[in-house]
């Protein structure tokens, strides 16, 4: 899932970003909705607080994998994953 947030220089850069409450709101209930087997996405760079995206639901950390350290990632500094293994997935 990703939040709106707008960037100069693009036809919708005036209009105003998507609250973190109806972003967190809406991935809580994606994770009520869908069965377990489908994983929740959400981009660590583009939140101020990662640890509300863990919260809301989301099991997958986007853009965070063995290859690319959350250290990259300011609001993932400090945050390691639980899986073993980097596991394929279908993007829907």
């Amino acid at each position: 899932m990703q939040n709106f947030l707008p960037k100069p220089g693009t036809a919708m850069w005036r209009h105003e970003p998507c609250p973190e409450e109806a972003y967190l709101r809406a991935i809580a209930l994606a994770r009520l909705i869908l069965p377990a087997t489908v994983h929740l996405q959400a981009l660590p760079n583009l939140s101020d607080r990662f640890e509300t995206l863990l919260d809301a639901g989301i099991d997958d950390w986007g853009g965070v994998s063995r290859s690319r350290p959350t250290t990259s990632i300011p609001s993932a500094r400090g945050l390691t994953s639980t899986s073993s293994a980097n596991e394929p997935r279908m993007l829907i």
